[in-house]
């Protein structure tokens, strides 16, 4: 089966199993040595799927003919995050359980380069055009170039599991770069610049797991604000990021200045990622309640 038309889901029994994404059928399973709790990342070079297990492995599957080319072994910590891939130099990045983010080749699936946290990685690495964002249980974020080399880190007030997300702004010209978006456990959302300042920080109500999602509003939910980068007009379109405590409370935060635009609170914990499409927001709750929340502008 071609890789575009395929659905990749890890599974607590060790399997990784591919589907067909058309019509949900299993077209074939890899058994790995323990759970599989990452997500598995497609290589658009190449059509490899990369997947780490709990086994400390991490594999290299060809999908196309049902093999496995290769399994690395990343040291001594389980692969709980997801990969990612960078295309120049191609290169696959995951980070374990035992604080180390190691860099492997995408032609000779050789390690490259490993960097050693002080602690356990949950967060999954996040590609930027100048290296890889990891967050770790220490509360730092660090920042690493494509050598291998650190070229900043960040602290917050408590242990960091969330991964970040990264979104570039094109409409205001050079005003806004690339932002880094990320929650802590010290109950706070940070906005930092590509080069890890800060450019601003919202407080919640509790720890904040998931990862921030930044989608465009069409229209305006809050016109009687002024953003930082011109007046909000009911007709316009507005830049938001949305993220969740750990305790069920919905964020909605002008994109520029971090300030709150809307807040909405669910009936249980939210350890999940939330999805914005067509103003709608989807939620996955532990009350077993997937939630689809339409987005009132004025």
């Amino acid at each position: 089966m071609e890789p575009n038309i395929c659905c990749f889901v890890g599974c607590y029994d060790g399997q990784v199993y591919v589907l067909n994404r058309f019509t949900g059928e299993t077209s074939w399973t890899f058994q790995t040595g323990a759970a599989v709790k990452s997500s598995p990342c497609i290589d658009p070079q190449t059509g490899v799927a990369w997947v780490g297990s709990h086994d400390h492995y991490l594999y290299a599957l060809d999908v196309t003919n049902r093999q496995c080319i290769s399994a690395t072994h990343c040291g001594a910590g389980s692969c709980f995050s997801s990969p990612c891939i960078s295309k120049k130099p191609h290169l696959v990045f995951i980070a374990t359980l035992s604080g180390r983010l190691l860099a492997i080749g995408a032609t000779e699936h050789t390690i490259l380069w490993s960097q050693q946290c002080p602690k356990p990685v949950f967060a999954s690495p996040l590609l930027t055009p100048i290296g890889i964002v990891c967050a770790c249980v220490n509360g730092f974020v660090y920042c690493f170039d494509f050598q291998g080399n650190k070229l900043w880190e960040f602290e917050t007030q408590a242990s960091v599991f969330c991964s970040a997300t990264l979104y570039h702004d094109v409409r205001y010209g050079s005003r806004i770069s690339h932002c880094i978006f990320f929650g802590s456990h010290d109950k706070s959302v940070y906005c930092l610049s590509l080069n890890g300042e800060l450019s601003w920080r919202f407080s919640t109500d509790g720890p904040v797991y998931s990862s921030p999602f930044v989608a465009m509003i069409e229209g305006n939910m809050s016109c009687h604000t002024m953003c930082n980068a011109r007046p909000c007009d009911e007709h316009d379109t507005q830049l938001a990021v949305f993220a969740l405590s750990s305790v069920g409370s919905l964020y909605i935060l002008d994109f520029y200045s971090g300030v709150l635009i809307a807040l909405y609170s669910l009936p249980g914990e939210v350890f999940s990622s939330p999805v914005v499409f067509d103003n709608q927001i989807l939620i996955g709750c532990r009350d077993n309640y997937l939630y689809s929340l339409g987005i009132l502008t004025l």
